[in-house]
């Protein structure tokens, strides 16, 4: 490494750094807020150089659990907590979802951490595998969704709709809508799918499970209402 320039004050001052602007953050490990020491060796953990590209590994020592976590950092001083691997509670599914739907969703949760926009691509075949489940027409998903709104769906359903259409497809092919970076965004992404779910078919089974319970003569007596 005799080319390696580097410029070690500037990560030198990082513990200082930090302990002025966030002496205290959530512990990856005991999950509370608690002060850290930190400690990197300028030998052993370089883990990737390519000209100007650096990547170091630095250890975090909370002060209230005494356990360690890994950090990688590159040359803007950006962190990317590497272990312990943060867990996602993946909120359950609604009972209504179809299996397949279900099936995407959990697996969108599961690499919600490692890459949200592949959790948010994910999240769009989710809403796509839905509709087709439903058997709304349409040749796509765009049209699936303009047929509903035609069918009466309302706007509080139609905008989740095209928000995960749009939002998931440029997860794909990015465009002028800014990408999803970070999990947070992308699980509250994912959660739009349980709404959606809620609104195209758990209600109205209520509601046609209440319906269905009223007497007999006042079914007749509202379907002859109706039908003048």
């Amino acid at each position: 490494m005799s080319n390696f320039d580097f410029d070690w004050e500037s990560y030198n001052k990082y513990s200082y750094c930090s302990i002025e602007t966030q002496p205290a953050f959530i512990c990856p490990q005991c999950e509370l807020l608690a002060a850290h020491s930190w400690a990197y060796s300028f030998e052993s953990k370089i883990v990737y150089y390519e000209e100007e590209i650096t990547e170091l590994i630095i250890e975090s020592s909370c002060l209230s659990c005494s356990e360690n976590s890994y950090w990688k950092i590159n040359e803007l001083g950006e962190e990317t907590l590497l272990y312990p691997i943060k867990k996602i509670n993946t909120p359950k599914p609604p009972t209504d979802m179809p299996k397949n739907v279900q099936k995407t969703y959990k697996e969108a949760f599961t690499i919600l951490n490692d890459s949200p926009r592949a959790s948010t691509a994910l999240a769009r075949l989710a809403v796509e595998e839905l509709l087709t489940s439903l058997e709304v027409s349409g040749n796509n998903i765009n049209e699936q969704i303009g047929n509903l709104v035609r069918d009466g769906l309302s706007s509080r359903v139609q905008k989740p709709l095209d928000a995960l259409r749009v939002i998931g497809n440029n997860a794909v092919h990015p465009g002028k809508i800014e990408d999803v970076d970070n999990a947070d965004s992308a699980k509250s992404i994912l959660e739009l799918l349980n709404f959606i779910v809620e609104e195209l078919i758990t209600k109205p089974k209520e509601i046609e499970s209440i319906y269905a319970s009223l007497p007999k003569g006042v079914l007749e007596a509202i379907e002859k209402r109706d039908s003048k």
